[in-house]
């Protein structure tokens, strides 16, 4: 585990630079979330950087129209949350303290399923730590780096550095058990740290209700997990529990089962991967389709694709070309293999290049496939050559066209 005498080290000199304005302007800004919990455990990858503020002095007012004096530019999101455009790449978040009260009891979220949005939140710079991050849903995020003008000081009011480095997946209050996105993220976080959940996280899950969670997140949350494994541990955690979840999730039952490693991979490539690494037939691969949001056909294409693939990689390419090359313009056209050959070049064809190197670098055939593509690139020389030998007359009208291809990449030999 880090050290917090080295937080000052990692914290880029714009944002030092912002917290130290603030300061000034007599607000203190605290780190709070992933970036926080990704320093303690490690990371170099600190992106995201997300605020809470507060007036120093407890006595001033109107924190968010303080905000917006000092920079006009500053972005309003709604709910007590500013987006501050640091640079292209990099945008900080401000967001004023709160709390979430809900207008059911816990033991009624069985019957009454709620949405990630049935919540009243209450905005004030006077809520203390303790107050503002109960409504955070683990304790390994909800640990804060406060901004004191020329150190930073650690906030921990649930203990989850502790946590973090014991590997324990906790929750800050009983408040967990009321936003259904919350069930996803704990799995997400279990997978992504190793983490071991506790007695009393396990039994608040329980008494959680998904019906009313949308798609979006069950998509984000498992995309950022590794997918794969988040799909299997979501569907046994929801056995265990005995949860209700959205009707629609049912058809994916079928991940519950598949076995591959974390893949942090976009929806195409995911799809790819489990046409090429699993035996899913085309009824699954398309409910998975669906569930990624990609174009209708997509599966199909892969696993014909597929197919292609294990037909190329099976081939000594250097040897049938130079068979293919020493014969004829008619023996080539009329040739079984080439006829094939051809086929295999038009279906990759239809693959984007992005498509293609995903294939290429997920799979450990990709050299032969790459040896194959030397002999068959996508921009195909030959035309000119082939509709001249097309339009000579000792050739037969069933020579012309045996294949529906009008580009040649082997090297021909006129007659």
């Amino acid at each position: 585990m880090r050290s917090l005498n080295t937080f000052n080290d990692i914290v880029p000199k714009d944002i030092n630079n912002i917290c130290l304005k603030l300061w000034d302007n007599g607000i203190k800004a605290t780190v709070v979330g992933g970036i926080v919990r990704d320093f303690f455990n490690g990371s170099d990858k600190l992106n995201d950087w997300d605020f809470e503020i507060r007036f120093i002095d407890p006595s001033q007012v109107d924190l968010e129209h303080r905000i917006q004096e000092i920079f006009p530019e500053i972005q309003s999101l709604g709910f007590g949350v500013f987006r501050y455009n640091l640079s292209e790449n990099v945008q900080l978040e401000f967001s004023l303290p709160r709390t979430e009260d809900f207008n059911i009891l816990i033991d009624q979220i069985h019957d009454h399923p709620l949405s990630h949005k049935d919540v009243e939140i209450q905005l004030d710079h006077r809520f203390s730590y303790l107050e503002s991050f109960a409504r955070r849903d683990l304790t390994i995020n909800a640990i804060g780096i406060e901004f004191n003008k020329d150190k930073w000081t650690l906030v921990d009011p649930f203990f989850g550095l502790k946590d973090l480095e014991e590997r324990i997946s906790k929750n800050c209050s009983d408040n967990f058990s009321f936003d259904p996105v919350r069930y996803l993220r704990a799995i997400r976080f279990e997978i992504l740290f190793d983490l071991k959940r506790s007695v009393q996280l396990d039994d608040l899950m329980k008494k959680m209700n998904l019906a009313l969670t949308t798609d979006h997140y069950l998509l984000y949350e498992s995309m950022k997990a590794g997918f794969f494994p988040f799909m299997k541990k979501l569907f046994n955690s929801i056995d265990h529990h005995k949860v209700s979840f959205p009707e629609s999730w049912e058809e994916l039952r079928f991940l519950q089962k598949i076995d591959l490693p974390k893949t942090f991979l976009i929806a195409d490539q995911i799809l790819l991967h489990s046409v090429f690494k699993t035996k899913l037939n085309l009824s699954d691969l398309g409910k998975l389709e669906r569930f990624l949001k990609l174009r209708r056909g997509r599966a199909k294409h892969y696993l014909i694709g597929k197919e292609l693939f294990n037909k190329i990689v099976a081939i000594d390419w250097d040897q049938k070309v130079m068979e293919l090359t020493k014969l004829s313009w008619s023996q080539k056209i009329n040739h079984q293999d080439f006829i094939e050959y051809v086929e295999y070049h038009k279906h990759f064809d239809s693959w984007t290049i992005e498509e293609e190197q995903g294939l290429i670098i997920q799979f450990d055939e990709h050299k032969i496939f790459q040896l194959w593509r030397s002999y068959f690139p996508r921009a195909l020389e030959g035309k000119e050559l082939f509709e001249k030998n097309q339009s000579k007359e000792n050739v037969e009208p069933n020579q012309r066209t045996p294949v529906s291809y009008t580009h040649l990449t082997l090297p021909t030999t006129p007659y």
